[in-house]
Order: structure tokens, then sequence, then C-alpha cells
């Protein structure tokens, strides 16, 4: 009778320990950045990027970013504060889409500051600052019209 090895499993068991204790120390509110040189690899909506980050030389992760402080209309359809979203909140999502790709894509410098990995109520997204060419996205948007200061809470029907 052939005896099948423990090893593999207590292999595992100890990597799924030695993951969720390091995690758990890492995301317990603890602020994240500056990462500079981000390369942004798209521009989900206005408020939604996803970012490819150097965290240790030559170490990248891909992640998807909710830009703290703001909110920038819908880009499809669904329901918010218990209201279906109305078309023209949805034109005015791709309007903001279009113009954070303009801000990234003329940028020469984009950093990745104020991270938060543990906030990441937002559809698993974690929460971060980005700096463009020294400036905020954040306060850009909203100078723009194309986005509002956001601080939580309950997301209201854009004015259209």
């Amino acid at each position: 009778m052939h005896r099948r090895s423990s090893f593999p499993y207590y292999l595992a068991l100890a990597a799924i320990v030695l993951f969720t204790t390091g995690l758990s120390t890492v995301t317990r509110g603890t602020v994240y950045g500056p990462y500079n040189d981000v390369e942004i690899v798209e521009v989900k909506d206005g408020d939604t990027v996803a970012v490819k980050v150097e965290v240790w030389p030559n170490t990248f992760i891909a992640t998807d970013v909710r830009i703290r402080g703001i909110d920038t209309p819908e880009t499809r359809n669904g329901v918010k504060s218990g209201q279906r979203i109305p078309e023209c909140e949805i034109e005015l999502g791709k309007e903001a889409k279009k113009y954070a790709q303009y801000l990234m894509l003329k940028a020469k410098k984009i950093t990745l500051f104020n991270v938060d990995p543990s906030k990441t109520k937002y559809a698993g997204r974690i929460s971060g600052n980005l700096l463009i060419d020294g400036h905020t996205f954040s306060d850009a948007m909203v100078e723009s019209g194309h986005a509002v200061e956001y601080s939580g809470g309950k997301r209201l029907i854009w004015p259209c």
C-alpha cells in the first residue's frame, strides 16, 4: 500500500496562514504611497482607473483604484439610491470618463498616493489619489464639472 505524503497539505495550510495573517496586518487602515511612474492600464470611468504599480524593485501589481474624495456620474445602467439611473446621467458619465482619459493621456508623470488597501468596499477596488504632473486628479475633475466632492454615504442621481 502506497502512503500519500501530507507535505503538500501542510505546505498549503502554512501558505494560507501566512497570507491571511500578513494581509490582516497590512490592511488595518495603513495608508501607502507615493508610488511614482504609475502606468494607467485603463480608465474605467471618471472615478476608477486600472493601474500597474511598481511596489518593490521589479515587483509590479495591477489593481483598480477608486479615486478618493470624488464621485462621477455612472456610465452604465443600474440603480442608485433606489432609483433607476437615467440615460442623461450615463451620458454625463461617458463625458467624465473621456475627460479622465484626456488627463491621463497628456500626463508626463502620474503618482499614486494615499492608498488604503483596506478600503475595498468599492467592488473590490482599493482607494487612493492620483497626482497628474503634480496636480491632484480629483481637483481637476471637480473643477471641470465632471465630478463632485464625495466623502461617503448615499450617492444621489445626477441632476441633468
